[in-house]
């Protein structure tokens, strides 16, 4: 069993955001994030589970037409 002396004291959350530069940022990342988080607001305001179109339409996905 480890001393109390050679615990390391935890990283506070304070101290782990003043070490993240807000200067970095990843676009693609930042609109996945958000078309994920309307993705779970749509879901949770639903009863019943999504279609695969409710979560295309959701999503903004388009299906190519068919060629005839």
């Amino acid at each position: 069993m480890a001393s109390a002396d050679r615990v390391l004291p935890r990283k506070r959350e304070d101290d782990a955001r003043s070490e993240l530069d807000l200067r970095v940022q990843d676009p693609a990342a930042l609109e996945e994030i958000e078309l994920y988080s309307e993705l779970i607001i749509v879901a949770g305001e639903s009863s019943r589970p999504l279609s695969r179109d409710e979560i295309d339409r959701v999503l903004g996905v388009t299906r190519p037409q068919a060629i005839s």
